[in-house]
């Protein structure tokens, strides 16, 4: 699949989620982490760039035809890290809607539910290049997200595994050890 023919398959999977049908590009949900944000608010395209630049210590063009860009399309972005795609989006309500209530009841940590009842917005940082191996997509998408989180941040969830992790001292250096180069040149 072409670099647009996937761009255009990664921008309908989000619409469909949009409308609360479950659909992955290959039937499995993919390796993403959603930052839950206490303020919700829009990440620019600039914003995406200076991280990306950050996080993966490259140029990053605003033009699809570039060997790293990021291109946005209102509350969804496209990123190309070298081998890496990665599915940006974002919204300004809490992350899973009426459900959400739901699941922040069921954390097993007062800490997480009280991180997890703060937040309004969130932003999800998908894998959605080749599948490879796990630690390769978690490295990818850890690199950025390490970027990312601030004061703003309550905490990240992995949706994949089903794991929630407030924004305490410690959580940008997990991710920075997630994503470790060496794991990233593994692919």
């Amino acid at each position: 699949m072409d670099l647009r023919m996937k761009i255009r398959a990664v921008f309908e999977a989000f619409l469909q989620r949009m409308e609360g049908k479950e659909v992955w590009l290959d039937g499995e949900e993919p390796v993403s982490m959603v930052l839950l944000l206490r303020k919700a608010r829009v990440v620019s395209l600039e914003e995406w760039r200076v991280a990306a630049e950050r996080a993966f210590g490259e140029y990053f063009a605003g033009e699809e035809t570039a060997r790293n860009f990021v291109i946005q399309a209102g509350p969804f972005a496209v990123m190309q890290a070298d081998v890496h795609a990665l599915s940006l989006s974002q919204d300004m309500l809490p992350y899973g809607g009426r459900a959400s209530r739901g699941f922040a009841a069921g954390l097993p940590k007062a800490q997480q539910r009280r991180a997890w009842a703060e937040h309004n917005g969130w932003v999800a940082v998908r894998y959605s290049g080749n599948v490879c191996r796990l630690e390769v997509e978690y490295a990818a998408v850890a690199r950025l997200c390490a970027e990312l989180v601030n004061g703003n941040c309550v905490g990240v969830y992995l949706p994949r595994e089903l794991v929630f992790m407030p924004n305490d001292e410690e959580l940008g250096r997990y991710l920075r050890r997630v994503g470790d180069p060496a794991a990233l040149r593994a692919a």
